[in-house]
């Protein structure tokens, strides 16, 4: 595979893939992210872009569904259904959806 994405509990190819409109990234880039190298199928630092990823998240108070543990298995499984062992691992999680446009987010996403 040449592009992968992980959306929601699906993986598809990046340019099949789409974000819904009212994602506060959409709206506010109200997400955080972290990327790093793979080399021969293994993400180089995988536990400390992790760490900071979490805590990038807590500061903003913007929740990950997933554990570090788990984010790592999925990390080093998305990197293992590639063509190519040699790549870069962009991640992101956002705040949500909202109902309508507002620049106050909600406590609950």
């Amino acid at each position: 595979m040449k592009t992968l994405g992980y959306y929601n509990g699906k993986y598809d190819e990046i340019e099949n893939m789409a974000i819904p409109m009212n994602d506060r990234v959409c709206w506010f880039g109200d997400g955080v992210y972290d990327a790093g190298p793979a080399h021969n199928y293994r993400i180089y630092a995988a536990d400390e872009h992790i760490d900071r990823f979490f805590n990038s998240a807590g500061m903003l108070d913007i929740k990950i569904p997933l554990s570090k543990g788990n984010l790592k298995d999925l990390l080093h499984e998305m990197v293992m259904k590639m063509d190519d062992g040699d790549l870069f691992v962009y991640v992101q999680c956002t705040r949500g959806t909202d109902a309508v446009r507002n620049h106050i987010f909600s406590q609950n996403g």
